[in-house]
């Protein structure tokens, strides 16, 4: 097979199109075509251009980690299945991954850290927290953690559900006290917080009492 045309991507600029016999064959980064003495009306074959892409693998893998990391902050879980669906080879993603933690570039305590103020500035609870960073693979030390500093004491999240409560009353009026208690229960619990401190609060609550739970 011989290459009949090499082209510089247009929206990836520093990538190119390799072509073979007139057809399109793979893309490689500047570097690897420059290290690989690509050039036009060059003979190669299978075994040759499985070595070029397998050798710009790790450069084409940082790269789109890149991509992926300008959007927002991940963890590591996120990137490595993020590479993964890519398509790239366990060992590519590994080192990837331990090239950008010891860059600071990832970083799950910090990571964590950061989603939980984000998830408590939208009201959310704290199983509600605890189960997004699960999801984002973050370890259960790491999340014990960020939990106890960040969360506060019962006595703060008693304070955030009886602001929520008294919104959400002020949308029902004229609900009988019986019906307005399970949906508060189900918005509260949704928005993941402890169901006991939500029972708690909502008997406090003027128009709701244990008897007309």
């Amino acid at each position: 097979m011989k290459i009949t045309k090499i082209a510089r991507q247009k929206k990836k600029k520093e990538y190119f199109s390799v072509f073979l016999d007139g057809r399109y064959a793979f893309s490689v980064s500047e570097e690897t075509l420059l290290k690989s003495g690509l050039e036009e009306g060059l003979d190669l074959n299978n075994e040759k251009i499985k070595g070029i892409i397998s050798s710009d693998e790790p450069r084409r893998a940082m790269d789109d980690s890149w991509r992926f990391l300008g959007f927002r902050q991940r963890s590591v879980r996120e990137l490595s299945d993020y590479l993964k669906r890519k398509g790239y080879y366990a060992g590519t993603v590994k080192n990837v991954v331990a090239k950008l933690s010891e860059l600071g570039y990832l970083n799950d305590a910090k990571f964590a850290a950061d989603r939980l103020n984000y998830l408590k500035s939208q009201k959310k609870g704290p199983e509600l927290i605890k189960a997004d960073l699960i999801k984002k693979g973050i370890a259960s030390d790491i999340i014990s953690s960020v939990i106890s500093q960040g969360i506060g004491s019962p006595k703060d999240e008693a304070k955030e559900i009886l602001e929520l409560a008294r919104k959400k009353m002020a949308q029902m009026k004229g609900v009988e006290p019986r019906k307005a208690y399970n949906r508060l229960m189900g918005f509260i619990a949704r928005r993941g917080f402890r169901v006991e401190t939500a029972r708690e609060v909502l008997r406090r609550v003027r128009g709701l009492s244990e008897e007309e739970e």
